[in-house]
């Protein structure tokens, strides 16, 4: 069984979907390495090998704590489990489990790092989550529930809901650089005229990443009033020497007509006039068949 390759399983065994090939394969790998005492089990293979992350755990729990429910239909008619997440690439997730949103995709990867760096240990997680019902710390291991909890608790109520199924669970806040405030806004339909949600949301988002994550805080969050009042100085002497610009360049469009009207001036323009009059006139003559020329000329 394991040598046969991926046709050969379709051909031979009749199984057409390729995530139930993959699940196959996986089985049986997991059955040789477990069983061969060249090479000893790791923690994480030793903690799939129970079944305790079967199809079940993925569709039932897993998605939902990652705020993914939404495909529980396609992640069971694939028979997904935990040991094949890693396997998925990303035609498996766009094409099989019809994950088009990258957001949400980026949240499963996001998922997978977590449970990847327990060994996949789910008692400790779950331990974890405990210790984290109350207050800022171990985001990191933040259900999507407990980001909604997270968000009544600072005001946000009436945006709270709306944190279900866009994929935004503790892992997310706590290691994709690239979800910030503006993302978080735009994933819980915060309009940009609500100013207050904004703020309300701005502080506790800056608070959360301060006390319970890694994640460097933004510069713009603690920005002083010293700062502040230095871009507003360099703003003003910007736009100081911009009025002097102008300013300049009116004085100069003023004093042209006067310098164009000069002595010398005109003296040059009557000069210029003349011998363009004196050069057309000689052309006129040169091209005229009715003037003569000299014998000299002709022979020329």
């Amino acid at each position: 069984m394991a040598a046969l390759s991926d046709s050969d399983i379709q051909r031979e065994i009749g199984i057409h979907n390729p995530l139930h090939r993959l699940k196959l394969r996986l089985a049986v790998q997991e059955i040789i390495s477990m069983t061969s005492s060249d090479v000893p089990a790791s923690k994480a293979a030793l903690n799939l090998a129970y079944g305790e992350m079967g199809t079940e755990w993925v569709c039932s729990e897993w998605l939902v704590s990652l705020g993914l429910n939404q495909y529980q239909k396609t992640f069971r008619h694939c028979l997904v489990d935990a040991r094949m997440l890693e396997h998925l690439s990303k035609k498996d997730l766009r094409g099989l489990l019809k994950m088009v949103d990258s957001s949400h995709r980026n949240s499963l990867r996001y998922g997978m790092h977590l449970l990847k760096h327990f060994d996949y240990d789910l008692m400790e997680i779950k331990r974890l989550q405990e210790e984290s019902k109350e207050g800022t710390s171990n985001v990191l291991v933040w259900t999507n529930e407990r980001v909604g909890h997270w968000l009544d608790s600072i005001g946000l109520e009436d945006y709270a809901y709306n944190v279900h199924e866009r994929g935004i669970h503790g892992a997310v806040i706590a290691l994709d650089d690239e979800f910030d405030l503006d993302a978080f806004c735009l994933a819980l339909l915060v309009p940009t005229s609500n100013n207050e949600a904004r703020k309300l949301l701005r502080a506790g988002f800056y608070k959360l990443l301060a006390e319970g994550t890694e994640r460097e805080i933004p510069p713009e969050s603690h920005e002083s009033k010293s700062s502040k009042k230095k871009v507003w100085k360099r703003l003003r002497s910007t736009a100081s020497r911009f009025v002097g610009l102008q300013s300049d360049r009116h004085e100069m469009s003023r004093s042209l007509p006067s310098l164009l009207t000069s002595p010398k001036a005109r003296a040059r323009a009557n000069s210029s006039g003349s011998l363009a009059k004196t050069r057309s006139s000689s052309e006129k003559e040169t091209n005229d068949p009715n003037v003569e020329t000299s014998g000299h000329e002709r022979a020329v």
